[in-house]
């Protein structure tokens, strides 16, 4: 590795033309030596988007996708141009709407430079009033944490909180741990990829580090309400219905390969309930959800079928 290590900054996009100005503008200020911007079948807009930051800089490579791959297929397909090239030490992936704040890119490769045994390391992504968009779950159990002030309560001034995951909101990987250990699961569409590279990199024996001196914007998380049952918090959401279908499918798959016993009696069962209760908070009539969503995500996940949702799922419709 030299000594200055060369960052490449990665960006997936498929139809929200707005958000991806401003995380591809806010990239622009920041130390990365190549760009890689993959277009998921994008809208026009987004193609522009892309396009026009590709003039903007003099390394910059558009992964092109003919078909939806799913923000899991999609950064697989980024990350696979990164270990390539042959020349970049570290990749950090950016949804379209996790927008860097200055210097998030540096405050991640000096975290990942300085702490051992690093994984991963992700920036601490909020709202503009900090709100995390994502509850952080430190490996200790000392969370979860729900704000930046919680966070920075947390480091108590250390570079870098073990974490069970981190998202794409400026998610740092070494090049040589993609190399080694492998990388995204494409294969999961959409929905708890974060969640396995977290459980698959622990298992072998690195650190999924969020960076305190990185800082993103992002969305809320969706809304959840929260339900307690034998004292586990099991937050329900009703996102829509291929998403909660593709968390449930990916949740038992994912749970399955990576918690042995443990899958069997305490979190298999804990990831149908929620899968159950949230197919039924969705807003589509409760014999499509329990089909369309709860049974075909259980069975679809003992068969191994993986990819995107299957068309009746994804074609439920709101109810009127």
């Amino acid at each position: 590795m030299s000594d200055r290590p060369r960052v490449a900054a990665m960006v997936l996009a498929r139809d929200r033309a707005e958000p991806l100005h401003e995380t591809l503008g806010a990239l622009r200020g920041e130390a990365v030596d190549a760009l890689v911007l993959i277009d998921n079948d994008g809208t026009p807009e987004v193609k522009a988007e892309l396009e026009l930051a590709a003039a903007g800089h003099p390394d910059c490579d558009i992964v092109r996708l003919d078909r939806n791959m799913g923000c899991c297929g999609g950064f697989e397909a980024g990350l696979v141009r990164v270990m390539a090239r042959g020349d970049i030490d570290y990749v950090v992936g950016f949804d379209d709407d996790a927008t860097p704040l200055p210097g998030c890119v540096e405050a991640l490769v000096s975290a990942a430079t300085s702490l051992p045994a690093v994984g991963a390391a992700g920036a601490v992504s909020h709202t503009p009033d900090g709100t995390l968009a994502w509850p952080m779950y430190p490996v200790d159990g000392s969370g979860p944490a729900e704000t930046v002030e919680e966070i920075h309560a947390l480091a108590a001034g250390r570079s870098g909180i073990p974490v069970l995951n981190l998202a794409w909101h400026g998610l740092l990987l070494p090049v040589e741990v993609l190399r080694r250990h492998g990388s995204v699961w494409g294969e999961l569409f959409l929905q708890y990829e974060d969640i396995e590279l977290g459980m698959r990199y622990r298992a072998a024996g690195l650190n999924m580090y969020l960076a305190p001196g990185a800082e993103c914007f992002h969305p809320p998380p969706p809304k959840a309400r929260a339900v307690k049952i034998a004292g586990r918090q099991i937050d329900i959401t009703a996102q829509n219905a291929s998403k909660e279908y593709l968390t449930l499918r990916n949740g038992l798959v994912v749970r399955r390969r990576w918690d042995g016993l443990r899958f069997w009696y305490g979190t298999g069962p804990f990831v149908m309930l929620r899968g159950l209760l949230s197919s039924f908070a969705l807003d589509v009539p409760t014999f499509a959800a329990l089909r369309h969503v709860f049974l075909q995500g259980v069975v679809d996940a003992v068969r191994g079928r993986l990819g995107p949702p299957p068309r009746a799922t994804a074609e439920l419709s709101a109810r009127r």
